[in-house]
């Protein structure tokens, strides 16, 4: 090839640069295909370098290698022979699903009419009077919820009344309003007979101790 050709070949490649740049917007095939024009005007502009530096008498007739498109490879797949085996059919083991928590219910305990209530002559028993044994020296509570401390707030709601913050606060509202310790224990009996308090319960007597100082 001569440097006519290729000057004309670098001129065309040129000239298609400058109408891509032209454009406003260049979409992603134009970067590629300005890439691809910039190389070959540099490549050809190598090759006429090296023509323009070779000895008139050595140069050659350099031939325009066309880039072969190469073509996708098919690939044929093989046929797969596929061994057949009996199939084995695995009985799935049957899992139970998980059974729900029973809720906490008040247990249901057969009392006696004597063993259902506390009296008076209860809380002055010998089997009651030892918790109580320092009521008379001390002072009377005025406001059950602001006497009773923080922990054993906590003990009187998980042991008594099944760890439930509502019905504590009732009771505590309605011991607040008795008049006498008369209607004192007539609402301990009411939620003794609810759940199930039982005489040998600590949390039970310690509640006893403090409604019955609120009365002294």
């Amino acid at each position: 090839m001569d440097k006519k050709s290729l000057l004309e070949k670098i001129e065309l490649h040129i000239l298609r640069i400058h109408r891509l740049l032209a454009k406003n917007d260049l979409l992603t095939e134009d970067y590629a295909t300005l890439q691809d024009e910039l190389r070959k005007a540099y490549e050809w502009s190598t090759v006429l370098q090296h023509l323009a530096s070779m000895p008139v008498s050595t140069k050659q007739i350099i031939k325009e290698e066309q880039p072969k498109k190469s073509s996708p490879e098919i690939i044929t797949p093989s046929p797969v022979v596929t061994k057949s085996e009996p199939v084995i059919i695995k009985q799935e083991e049957r899992i139970d699903p998980p059974k729900k928590k029973e809720e906490l219910k008040p247990k249901e305990i057969p009392m006696t009419i004597q063993e259902a209530r506390v009296t008076l002559n209860d809380i002055n028993s010998s089997t009651v009077r030892e918790p109580l044994a320092d009521k008379l020296s001390q002072t009377r509570i005025a406001d059950l919820s602001k006497s009773i401390a923080l922990h054993e707030k906590f003990l009187f709601i998980n042991e008594l009344f099944l760890g439930d913050n509502s019905p504590y606060n009732r009771f505590i509202e309605e011991a607040n309003q008795t008049e006498s310790l008369e209607q004192a224990i007539s609402l301990i009996n009411i939620y003794r007979e609810q759940y199930q308090w039982t005489e040998e319960n600590k949390a039970y007597q310690k509640l006893i101790t403090f409604v019955q100082r609120k009365h002294i």
